[in-house]
């Protein structure tokens, strides 16, 4: 495996809680380069046509490019594509700090998630150990509401 990438993309289905893993695609990897170009070839492949964006049918997908995790300076953006509400379209951002990195380190360069969870959840990765837990709300934390009255 080319040392740029992890080498597997993550799949979590929050509706089942079904998490696997699949090697990456070298050739599409090369092919589509880039958090944004992989991420676009994923939701080609995986998304059905006329989905609703708001449905459980709407796939999430996060995307590391092969420079991210390297000591290449500046290569730290994660990319995320998904089915937009307002315009009906695929829009795609980005955003950096560390999680891509950390992502890359885990083992791996995208996560696709799909389906609706019954109650807040969080996706938390510590390299093969990937769990869904439901979130605690910071106000059943006592974390919300201590203030002085």
């Amino acid at each position: 495996m080319n040392t740029s990438y992890a080498g597997k993309v993550l799949y979590v289905d929050l509706t089942t809680g079904n998490i696997r893993n699949e090697p990456l695609d070298l050739e599409q990897a090369q092919n589509f380069l880039g958090g944004f170009g992989l991420n676009y070839k994923l939701a080609f492949d995986l998304m059905q046509p006329g989905v609703d964006p708001l449905s459980p049918d709407n796939l999430i997908i996060l995307g590391a490019g092969p420079l991210v995790g390297t000591p290449v300076p500046g290569a730290t953006k994660l990319s995320a594509v998904t089915k937009l509400p307002l315009t009906g379209t695929f829009g795609s951002l980005s955003g950096g700090m560390s999680f891509a990195s950390m992502l890359k380190w885990a083992g791996y360069d995208h996560v696709v998630i799909s389906g609706k969870a019954d109650s807040p959840v969080y996706l938390n990765i510590l390299d093969d150990k990937v769990v869904v837990p439901v979130s605690v709300s910071p106000r059943e934390q006592g974390l919300v509401g201590r203030g002085k009255k």
